[in-house]
Parts: structure tokens; C-alpha cells; sequence
């Protein structure tokens, strides 16, 4: 561990702005050190500079591509930064290196509703679904989609299969049963 890496470490949780520039000395001298890699994108969000810390960490997720937390760091640190396109594809790779990340997928699903890509968010939405099969807001999360996405007769089935898990759910949800009964009388 280099120096200024040492260093920059003690002083990243009390002065980030002292850190920053020790930290990134550390990663410039020593490009392969992951740990050099996190800390300057620590010390560049500490001090809100959200597009830098997501290039930091974007450069620690490629030298260890399954690192759940480089991922993750990068994926939202983009996302903050309104770099939405950027966002969505580390929230990809996140979901590639770790399927089981809920909360990724969910990321994925919002950010494609918000880029338009209707298919995507509806497909992150099924993950969601089946990663989480007996919880009803996630076959309700997807039903809706679906309803909205105009695929109502796979809709009814996702909200009846919300209905099974949990007798009353749409009872209860109003947002839910409405949309439920729009798909019913457009599937016929």
C-alpha cells in the first residue's frame, strides 16, 4: 500500500477534501489498485462530485468486474449524476455478476421506464418477480407494467397470481385492482 494511499484513508472519513488528492496520486501511481480506485471515488462523492466518483469507480469495477460493491457504487454514482444510460448499463453488469441483486433489478426497471424502453422494464420486472416469488407487490409491480405496456391478459394472470399469494391484495390496492379490472375488459 502506498503512502499516499495510507494516508489518504486516515484522513478520507474526518477532511475529504485533504484525501482527494492523495487518493487520487494513488490511484495515478498505482492504476491496478482497486482499493486506490474505491477510496478516490469515496473521497470525489464526499465531496459531490457525483460524475467523477462514478469514472473512479467504473475503473475499480473493470479491474474486478464481479465486485458487487465497485458495481454498485458505479451504477448509482452515475444515476446521481443524471448520466442515466451510463447508470443502466452498471446496473447491468451488476445483475450479471450478481442475478439475485433485488434491488439492481429494480433499478434497471425504473431507469428503462424512464429511457422508454417499455420491454426492459417489464423484463427487469419479471426478474423481480421470480427472484421474490411469494411477495404480491412484485407480481403486482410487474402486473402493472404489464397493464400499462398494453399486455393485458399476461397482466390478469400476474395480478391474480398477487391475489393467490395474498387473498385481498387487490382489495386493498386500489391502484392495483383498478388496473386489474382495466386489463379484464380489455382482455376480454
Amino acid at each position: 500500500m502506498s503512502a499516499q494511499l495510507t494516508k489518504g484513508l486516515e484522513l478520507l472519513g474526518q477532511d475529504a477534501e485533504r484525501a482527494e488528492p492523495l487518493l487520487a496520486e494513488a490511484a495515478r501511481l498505482d492504476p491496478s489498485s482497486f482499493d486506490a480506485r474505491v477510496a478516490h471515488g469515496t473521497a470525489l462523492s464526499q465531496l459531490g462530485r457525483r460524475a467523477d466518483a462514478a469514472k473512479a469507480f467504473e475503473a475499480a469495477a473493470k479491474l474486478r468486474p464481479q465486485n458487487e460493491e465497485a458495481l454498485s457504487l458505479w451504477a448509482s454514482h452515475e444515476e446521481l449524476a443524471g448520466n442515466f444510460e451510463a447508470a443502466l448499463t452498471a446496473w447491468r453488469r451488476l445483475v450479471t455478476a450478481a442475478p439475485a441483486r433485488y434491488d439492481a433489478w429494480m433499478r434497471i426497471a425504473l431507469l428503462a421506464d424512464r429511457l422508454g424502453r417499455t420491454q426492459e422494464a417489464i423484463e427487469a420486472r419479471r426478474s423481480l418477480a421470480q427472484a421474490r416469488p411469494s411477495s404480491p407487490e412484485a407480481q403486482a409491480e410487474l402486473a402493472l407494467a404489464l397493464a400499462r405496456a398494453g399486455q393485458h391478459a399476461e397482466a390478469v394472470k400476474t395480478f391474480k397470481r398477487a391475489e393467490t399469494i395474498e387473498p385481498g391484495f387487490l382489495a386493498s390496492h386500489k391502484v392495483e385492482r383498478e388496473a386489474y379490472e382495466a386489463s379484464l375488459k380489455h382482455a376480454g
